[in-house]
């Protein structure tokens, strides 16, 4: 907490807190925001690969898969041994 105090000290260039704020009040809503961010992240990630998967298909065939992604989709040797 004492480097988030420094932060926003109004000594140091910060804008200070609210007034009424605390240092653990400030923390708690910047905690909070940073779940909701996350979870609307996964949310909203999770719906655009659904609708990618129903127009087109996300997953190869299995026989592209054991042939090799480089020859099958690029038609081109990606390793020459």
């Amino acid at each position: 907490t004492l480097f988030v105090g420094v932060l926003v000290a109004s000594a140091y260039g910060g804008a200070g807190l609210a007034e009424g704020m605390t240092i653990s009040s400030q923390l708690k809503v910047q905690a909070i925001a940073i779940v909701a961010t996350v979870a609307w992240s996964a949310i909203a990630t999770y719906l655009l690969l659904k609708v990618i998967d129903l127009l087109l298909s996300l997953r190869v065939d299995s026989d592209d898969e054991l042939q090799g992604l480089d020859l099958s989709e690029h038609e081109e040797v990606g390793y020459n041994f």
